[in-house]
């Protein structure tokens, strides 16, 4: 049974947090594989649905590209697990 991919997107962004453009899939790491169409469509949509992003406008040149990584593996830990991985909102 296959296990879940992992899928790193690439996100411009607008400096008033809108996405500048459609999330691009990136496979430029050198163990990179091509993720299922699915988890790579979800994880698009996640990005997608999340815009507009609120941050600090002054930092905009550290933000207005992000890589952002997507591991189902990681998603599926106990809550009571999260500790230092729990991510603050």
């Amino acid at each position: 049974m296959k296990g879940h991919d992992i899928v790193v997107l690439i996100v411009r962004l607008n400096r008033d947090g809108t996405l500048a453009q459609p999330p691009q899939l990136d496979l430029a790491e050198p163990d990179a594989t091509l993720p299922s169409p699915d988890e790579t469509k979800a994880a698009m949509r996640a990005v997608e649905s999340c815009a507009p992003y609120k941050l600090p406008a002054d930092m905009y040149d550290r933000w207005k590209i992000q890589k952002l990584t997507f591991d189902p593996s990681a998603m599926l830990h106990d809550e009571t697990d999260a500790g230092s991985d729990a991510h603050p909102k």
